[in-house]
């Protein structure tokens, strides 16, 4: 047999081991390693319970309407209001979230004289005469617009316009809710 070189050798004894080693690394994590993770994800399930009752409680106080407060507004800006709520030690700066609403009211002005021509042309029973429309919006403490309601029901379609061009009016987060009125003059054209 012919003698194999040193270098050869070596080739054959590491390919060898490398054959060997073909099984799975198995890591095991140490005592403090497990603890810490244990420790984590108590946290985290304590955590979810937290915001879970957060959570209900802001529904609870929501859906009560208990505290809440009401504002009416004129044009030139005039504020009156009144809190409708229980709890009365809460102070709200109605005027930053007046001016809010009446950015939006002015601002869908054109909207809402759309929303009424539009109920004119569909229904023709309605009288093509002005009207003063005060309307109500109501808005969560997160200062999401929740719902409109008009003093004068014109129609179907009317009340389903206006609560698209109120949906996306939102105000700056508030400690109540608040619900806003104001008077919008509609004049057929």
């Amino acid at each position: 047999m012919r003698e194999l070189s040193g270098c050869a050798v070596a080739v054959l004894v590491a390919a060898a081991a490398l054959g060997a080693c073909k099984g799975e690394t198995k890591y095991k994590d140490s005592p403090a390693t497990v603890d810490k993770l244990t420790k984590c994800e108590n946290f985290v399930g304590e955590k979810d319970k937290m915001i879970q009752q957060l959570q209900a409680r802001v529904a609870e106080l929501e859906a009560k309407g208990g505290d809440e407060f009401t504002v009416t507004m004129t044009d030139p800006i005039q504020i009156s209001g009144k809190d409708t709520g229980k709890h009365t030690s809460v102070q709200v700066d109605v005027e930053k979230y007046a001016k809010a609403f009446w950015a939006h009211v002015n601002g869908s002005r054109g909207a809402i004289r759309k929303c009424y021509q539009t109920a004119l042309k569909k229904d023709s029973s309605l009288q093509a005469r002005s009207i003063t429309l005060n309307i109500s919006v109501k808005f969560n403490t997160s200062g999401k617009s929740t719902g409109v309601s008009m003093d004068k029901r014109i129609s179907d379609h009317f009340s389903a316009c206006m609560k698209g061009v109120t949906h996306s009016w939102t105000i700056p987060s508030a400690p109540k809710s608040l619900t806003f009125r104001a008077s919008v003059e509609l004049t057929p054209q």
